[in-house]
């Protein structure tokens, strides 16, 4: 009796193997059975991208003629590189890796059907060089689910968590958050004129000095280094956030303007409002038709006393 359970036991245990076994051929192949490239996109000559989720407006990226990369819709504006970049380079660089399944009925559980799936078109020279959809990332995490749009095959590609993110990265995640967006060595002077302290102005003498003018007074010697990080958190002044275009703001009487003149000549104009009672500021740059949010201690950066910009007066040997 012990004899013929024992037999029955391993009869199952090779029933439930070859079960096993033969669902795996039948939903994944080799290496070698799959194509090798699932789009033929050169990151430097992509010139148009589509990203379409379900739960998203629709972001078309487009390359101009200088070759700088533009959101032309749902919104118009600078576009976030780095994320761009991430699309770009991990679409050219993707590989299939294996089959998993060809059953439209398993694309939910990968997060590859219209739902849940990230759908990534390119183009290039006019012509669409790229159309998949991309799904989770794969159980090891080194790779993602991907499916070539018009067929029900989904792969394992390379890829991961980066192009896997596109799912659920929202329309301001991919906008540029550079408020000013220019190298700090290309500006010559700023003015401030604040609620708080009133006008000041520093001005670029030469590569290592600068000088303050407080309110309608001469210009004196300025601390080399309280002037220059001034013109350092100029040039990094990044947006947490942006306002609605929906939102209706008062600029009749900023609190603060910041205008800037750089080395060619060109200036910028800046002016900041209170985001209601929080303790953070919107920043509008003219010319520019978006709002951006900013945290407090941007707007203390230059809200000062500007007797703080001063040269300090050298400490005499008693």
């Amino acid at each position: 009796m012990k004899k013929q359970i024992l037999i029955l036991i391993a009869v199952l245990i090779t029933l439930f193997l070859a079960w096993m076994l033969l669902g795996r051929q039948e939903d994944a192949r080799q290496r070698g059975d799959v194509p090798d490239e699932p789009a033929q996109v050169d990151s430097l000559t992509v010139e148009r991208l589509i990203l379409t989720r379900s739960n998203q407006p629709e972001i078309e990226f487009v390359k101009d003629a200088d070759g700088f990369w533009n959101i032309v819709r749902p919104v118009e504006d600078r576009v976030n590189m780095i994320l761009l970049n991430q699309l770009i380079d991990g679409l050219a660089a993707m590989r299939f890796v294996d089959l998993i399944s060809e059953r439209s009925s398993q694309h939910a559980s990968f997060q590859i059907d219209d739902i849940q799936a990230a759908r990534l078109q390119a183009f290039q020279g006019g012509e669409q060089v790229a159309d998949i959809y991309l799904g989770k990332l794969t159980p090891d995490r080194r790779h993602l689910y991907v499916r070539p749009a018009g067929g029900n095959t989904v792969y394992s590609a390379t890829g991961g968590g980066g192009l896997a993110a596109m799912r659920t990265r929202r329309v301001d995640d991919f906008r540029s958050r550079d408020i000013v967006g220019v190298d700090e060595s290309v500006f010559d002077s700023l003015m401030v004129n604040s609620a708080d302290f009133g006008v000041y102005r520093v001005a670029r003498v030469d590569t290592a000095t600068w000088q303050v003018q407080i309110g309608a007074g001469s210009y004196e010697a300025a601390d080399a280094n309280v002037a220059e990080a001034l013109i350092r958190a100029l040039a990094a002044m990044r947006a947490t956030g942006f306002a609605a275009d929906s939102l209706a703001l008062d600029w009749s009487a900023p609190l603060m303007r910041i205008d800037t003149w750089r080395l060619g000549g060109q200036s910028d104009h800046l002016e900041f409002l209170q985001v209601g009672d929080e303790n953070n500021y919107w920043v509008r740059v003219e010319g520019k038709a978006h709002v951006y949010k900013v945290f407090e201690s941007v707007y203390k950066t230059f809200n000062k006393d500007p007797a703080e910009l001063k040269a300090r007066e050298p400490v005499s040997a008693s």
